[in-house]
């Protein structure tokens, strides 16, 4: 089937854009002028990008908030009441915010996936050993009532399962744990790692991807770790 796509074009508001050089040589990238536009997007075309969604037959909604204006407080209320009334499963690849917002604003997430410095911002302090690190997952996972896919760069990522999977007791993979709950470690050798530009992206778009499909979601975000190395 072809892919849908929406254009909605407001006036005066100027696109963002963003420019990657590359080394020949190594591939790897050097730097990456930009210009960014953060003013809110206003709620008539909140609701029109929100009504352009209604006939769609997908089940998953992936939302890359890079807070640039589109998800505001009113899109995320009013993206919320649309995935609850359909059942979809949706995946928020998040940027800094802190967990009350989400609480307050966007509700009926299924799975979250914000790296170590998101995640820190998210519980309110800086996660500098792996025992900080498990317990952001855990209380983002726990407070959200969401699964987590918590992206650790290089040394791949971690997920926490939220308790309606724990009826599934098989699964391919590495499961760290004990007792009913479930931390899965997606990851790949260091020195496949090719580039880390855009990897967060490619990862929540393989994972929405492969749950799309019908792909268990700890085996899903193996996929995205690797994707996205």
């Amino acid at each position: 089937e072809e892919i849908e796509y929406h254009v909605i074009r407001i006036a005066g508001r100027r696109t963002t854009w963003k420019k990657r050089y590359v080394d020949a040589d190594t591939g790897r990238q050097r730097f990456v002028p930009q210009f960014v536009c953060r003013d809110p997007v206003p709620e008539e075309y909140t609701t029109s990008l929100i009504g352009s969604m209604k006939g769609t037959k997908a089940t998953v909604i992936l939302v890359s908030d890079y807070k640039r204006g589109l998800i505001t407080e009113f899109m995320a209320r009013e993206l919320s009441e649309f995935v609850l009334t359909r059942g979809m499963f949706l995946i928020v690849d998040g940027r800094e915010r802190p967990l009350e917002w989400y609480e307050k604003n966007l509700r009926g997430i299924s799975l979250i996936t914000p790296n170590r410095r998101e995640a820190g911002v998210m519980v309110g302090r800086e996660l500098r050993t792996m025992g900080q690190v498990e317990a952001a997952g855990r209380e983002i996972r726990d407070r959200l009532r969401c699964s987590v896919l918590l992206k650790l760069s290089g040394q791949g990522a971690r997920l926490y399962m939220v308790n309606h999977y724990e009826d599934e007791r098989e699964r391919r993979g590495k499961m760290v744990g004990e007792g009913e709950e479930y931390v899965y470690e997606a990851y790949t050798k260091d020195e496949d790692v090719v580039c880390v530009s855009g990897a967060g992206d490619t990862l929540a778009a393989t994972v929405a991807l492969a749950v799309g499909a019908g792909i268990e979601l700890p085996i899903a975000c193996e996929l995205g770790s690797h994707a996205a190395a």
